[in-house]
């Protein structure tokens, strides 16, 4: 019996020494922690353009084929996210020449034209550079151009159109 003894007293030491014993374990609890940064971004929008005519009519023309001044006026809808500036230009169209706008009607003949920034027609719209500036409040913002045809001699007659680029920067 004493070497059954010892056995079993050598198989306990050795269960302690190596970390087996009959005892129950715990298992360890270990918290890592690390801080997330949340973040959102609501950044400034224009979503739509929709540009009306700039109608003149039907400009009637003396015996010398000449057109009296005429005034129209035309729309752009611009949509911005709330309290976004946005500015725009109107570049100065196909058939410009040099800085003034221009229609050009099927047999060739140009009509000089020009858009303003208010119905007192003083200040040309910009077509580069300096830009006509404005503040959104998240409704359709509309932005009305003040044409006109100033008296002139033409060498023809027809139907005269032009095309107008209007650029949004926000």
């Amino acid at each position: 019996m004493e070497r059954s003894h010892a056995r079993a007293c050598l198989v306990t030491a050795l269960s302690m020494v190596a970390g087996w014993s009959a005892m129950p374990t715990t298992a360890l609890a270990v918290n890592l922690m690390v801080p997330t940064q949340v973040v959102a971004r609501v950044g400034a929008t224009c979503s739509s353009m929709v540009a009306g005519v700039l109608d003149f009519g039907t400009l009637p023309a003396t015996p010398a084929l000449g057109v009296s001044r005429t005034d129209a006026t035309g729309t752009v809808v611009i949509t911005c996210s709330n309290a976004v500036a946005f500015s725009v230009v109107a570049n100065t169209g196909t058939y410009a020449s040099g800085s003034q706008r221009r229609m050009q009607a099927a047999s060739g003949v140009y009509m000089e034209y020009d858009i303003y920034t208010s119905s007192a027609r003083t200040t040309s719209y910009p077509s580069s550079g300096a830009t006509q500036s404005y503040t959104s409040d998240g409704s359709p913002s509309t932005v009305t151009a003040y044409g006109r045809v100033r008296s002139q001699f033409l060498t023809g007659f027809g139907a005269f159109q032009d095309v107008l680029t209007w650029t949004v920067t926000y």
